[in-house]
């Protein structure tokens, strides 16, 4: 009896072995991932991905005869724990996960035709919401089997994407406490695995922590007491963490931060313009001035706290986003002077007032354009710089200082730029500086391609230019580059003098540096002379003739006179006419005589006949 138990327990234990060894292991945030990022995921294209989902439901039903029916007749076929069992473990799983992954994308291709399709938003919204219920469905089911089935591992992988799952769909219902509550489980849960199963920092489940991260904050954004500015600047924050892995919340952030803009449009009246108080009573004017001066405030936020991070290529780029946003402001201001333009009803008043906000934004947007461009020129004079070359070029500055040039002067043919002096003035100084520094490296250019003279009337230009800035510019760093500047144009100078000099002498002497035997022949600049000009004394190996040979001066175009002919007799040439014509008048006596002749003998003409008739064809008259 004994024997008979101890056998037993045995069996027991190999079939409890065989059990955990029947244990399945999915890595679903990691498929999942994988397949986002190689089925159009990395460019935003949902239906692209939804379509590869659909593609593998229909793939792994075929594997595991769970086709929907045959032919015409529709039997639907859902995957149960016996299913699973019979026809393989991971197979199964892949297809739920599969058919929750293609009900998501669904949605979130619904949320891209709202944006994109603002005539049907309730349709759209619905539609996304039904879906994002599909998704939850699924992904319930597959926790429910990777519990049943799975290793510890895929059941908590399955545990924080259900979670995730339920997260998006209670943030597009607006439902905060149950989006927060699902949206901490599951960053917890990728959290904790993320540090006791993987160490690479870059690893799927700190980059799906990052993602839910934005929404945590914005479902408490909604559910905190904060002040204004609070709600704004985490709004605006949000907006610049959220990117195209979580398209619904952005959406959702877009249609939060207009809301919070229309509000805080309402007390925003006024801006200071050219010394004078302009009044905003356009909505749409008040809503593009704050936008403007939101993103410009972000950019100053963004270089103050980044400033010994960022490398100045890096600084650069921030600029392009501040760009994209004044310039819908400014054409969204400028499409409401045309309006009021267009109606006979509004005052010339406030039509002045809105371009006056028009030339405000305008510029605004000047101005970080000529720090934009400063900073460029800054990054091609340090050495340090990824983006400088071995030698860096003349005409890069040249390009960049005019720019600057342009710009400054776009900024003074703004209504009423022109006529208030603090700006104008400062302008003005600012604009002669550029031109300074403009003509300086002008004129590098010039002496580069070894036209001396304009080279050196350029640099004492610049050199003129730079003393009349210098006695109205008052910035202290404008002040330092441009004394600098009359120094360098001093030395710059000198050294082209040296080289025109130099080339001049060259010239004289008969040699053309450019056209060298040393440089053709190789043999350096002591070059033997060849044996045709040394023949008296020759010394050993030499060339015959000079290759190539010596240039002559020849006269261009030479004129010749023909005085010869005038002194030339020529001889008589009557003999030869008369027997020239005495030859030609027997060749036409010879053809008159071959040719037949032109008369022809009369031919007789035939006499009419009498018509015939009926009667005489039948007694055969004639």
């Amino acid at each position: 009896m004994g024997q008979i138990k101890r056998e037993n327990e045995a069996m027991e234990v190999d079939a409890g072995s065989a059990v955990e060894a029947q244990k399945v292991a999915l890595h679903i945030l990691g498929v999942s991932k994988a397949a986002q990022q190689t089925h159009g995921l990395k460019h935003g294209d949902y239906r692209r991905y939804r379509r590869f989902c659909s593609g593998k439901i229909h793939h792994l039903r075929r594997i595991l005869k769970l086709t929907n029916g045959r032919g015409q007749k529709f039997v639907k076929r859902e995957v149960t724990t016996d299913v699973i069992t019979v026809h393989g473990q991971v197979r199964a799983l892949d297809l739920i996960l599969w058919q929750a992954e293609r009900s998501w994308s669904y949605s979130m291709e619904m949320k891209d035709l709202e944006s994109n399709k603002p005539e049907q938003p309730q349709k759209m919204r619905r539609l996304a919401i039904r879906k994002l219920k599909r998704a939850v469905l699924y992904a319930q089911q597959l926790h429910d089997f990777c519990v049943e089935t799975a290793e510890d591992r895929t059941r908590l992988e399955a545990d924080a994407y259900v979670a995730w799952m339920k997260g998006n769909l209670y943030l597009e219902r607006e439902m905060w406490a149950e989006a927060l509550e699902h949206f901490v489980n599951a960053s917890g849960l990728y959290e904790g695995m993320a540090n006791v199963l993987e160490s690479d920092p870059d690893s799927v489940y700190r980059s799906r922590v990052e993602e839910i991260s934005p929404s945590i904050r914005f479902c408490k954004y909604h559910l905190g007491l904060r002040s204004d500015g609070a709600r704004k600047d985490d709004l605006v924050k949000l907006m610049n963490e959220s990117g195209l892995a979580n398209d619904l919340l952005k959406a959702k952030i877009d249609v939060a931060l207009a809301e919070e803009r229309k509000r805080l449009a309402q007390s925003f009246g006024t801006i200071d313009w050219l010394g004078k108080q302009v009044a905003m009573r356009s909505e749409r004017t008040r809503e593009a001035v704050l936008a403007a001066r939101e993103a410009e405030a972000s950019l100053r936020d963004e270089m103050g706290k980044s400033s010994a991070s960022l490398s100045l290529e890096e600084k650069a780029a921030l600029y392009d986003g501040v760009f994209s946003i004044l310039n819908e402001s400014i054409q969204g201001v400028q499409r409401v002077v045309r309006e009021l333009k267009n109606d006979e009803k509004e005052s010339a008043d406030r039509v002045q007032e809105v371009v006056d906000v028009a030339s405000f934004l305008s510029f605004s947007k000047n101005l970080l354009l000529i720090e934009r461009n400063q900073l460029l020129i800054e990054i091609l004079r340090t050495p340090s710089s990824k983006t400088k070359s071995s030698t860096t070029r003349p005409e890069d500055f040249v390009r960049l200082y005019e720019t600057l040039v342009q710009v400054t002067r776009d900024m003074l043919e703004l209504p009423g730029v022109s006529e208030f002096t603090p700006i104008s003035d400062r302008l003005n100084s600012n604009l002669t500086a550029f031109r300074a520094l403009r003509c300086h490296y002008l004129a590098l250019c010039y002496a580069d391609l070894k036209s001396y003279k304009e080279a050196v009337g350029l640099l004492d230009r610049a050199i003129g230019l730079s003393e009349e800035a210098i006695r109205c510019v008052q910035d202290e760093e404008v002040l330092a580059q441009l004394h600098a500047n009359v120094d360098s144009c001093v030395r710059d100078k000198m050294r082209v003098l040296a080289e025109n000099y130099r080339d001049q002498v060259a010239l004289s002497n008969g040699v053309d540096r450019s056209m060298s035997i040393s440089k053709t022949s190789g043999r350096g600049s002591g070059a033997a002379k060849s044996l045709y000009a040394d023949l008296d004394q020759p010394r050993g190996a030499q060339d015959v003739i000079p290759v190539p040979p010596e240039i002559q001066p020849v006269m261009c175009k030479p004129l010749v006179f023909d005085l010869a002919l005038d002194g030339v007799q020529f001889p008589p040439l009557d003999a030869v006419r008369s027997f020239y014509e005495a030859e030609k008048q027997e060749r036409a006596s010879v053809a008159r005589k071959a040719s037949p002749t032109s008369a022809k003998p009369e031919e007789e003409t035939p006499k009419p006949t009498a018509k015939k008739g009926f009667f005489s064809r039948l007694l055969g008259s004639s």
